[in-house]
């Protein structure tokens, strides 16, 4: 257990690849069993991430590859929960767009230069959709983000990329996964398939997507 601390509970997020850190998360007895982000590290043990002033709860969530950066979520009083990101014990934070008020993050890539989650929706007018973060663009949809390096999605007068969800990105930062969204202007169809692009490249490699989607057309033209 973290020094000084009196955890109830651990919940187990994530080990790096290396397998010198563990991420999790731990009620304090000491703050009201409010769950805060822990970290174990190889030959140091656990200890309880840094937050910031005001913090109700934190959330240690991906680990990068060598287990040098964490990233993760952190809620705060009065305020939409915040991008998270340590590089060893230093926290920087980043903000949500202002219409979402809660997000989850899937994986780092092992230099801390690109993040992969999702952005939840309201339940009402917007659905939960894939975010990227990178120094340079803060936290965009990761449509946008796609669409902005040129990822070649099929898309044309009449088929519409919707939304990107449940994206990834691999360790070295080569790569971003998830699923797309299509939809069919003249048909009223949505055609949902997996991806995978490289960035950054030329010409962005889209495997699967560009296939699985036609193939799902195909089908049900043929049907």
């Amino acid at each position: 257990a973290p020094s000084g601390a009196k955890p109830t509970r651990y919940f187990f997020a994530d080990v790096s690849g290396n397998a010198q850190r563990i991420v999790a998360v731990a009620e304090d007895t000491t703050r009201g069993n409010a769950r805060f982000a822990t970290v174990w590290r190889e030959g140091v043990g656990a200890s309880w991430l840094p937050v910031t002033p005001n913090t109700l709860e934190s959330f240690a969530l991906a680990p990068s590859r060598e287990g040098d950066f964490t990233a993760g979520v952190i809620a705060a009083a009065g305020a939409p929960n915040k991008l998270a990101r340590w590089e060893g014990d230093e926290l920087l934070t980043f903000n949500a767009p202002a219409n979402r008020q809660s997000l989850t993050v899937s994986s780092i890539s092992n230099e801390g230069s690109i993040i992969a989650g999702t952005l939840f929706g309201n339940g009402v007018n917007l659905g939960d959709v894939g975010f990227i973060w990178t120094p340079q663009t803060g936290i965009v949809e990761a449509k946008d983000y796609l669409m902005g390096i040129g990822v070649p999605f099929p898309v044309s007068s009449t088929i519409e990329l919707r939304s990107v969800t449940k994206p990834v990105v691999s360790a070295d930062g080569s790569t971003i996964a998830g699923f797309a969204s299509l939809f069919n202007t003249t048909t009223g169809q949505f055609n949902s398939s997996y991806f995978r692009a490289t960035i950054p490249s030329p010409a962005p490699l889209i495997a699967g997507a560009l296939g699985a989607v036609f193939t799902l057309r195909r089908r049900r033209h043929t049907a």
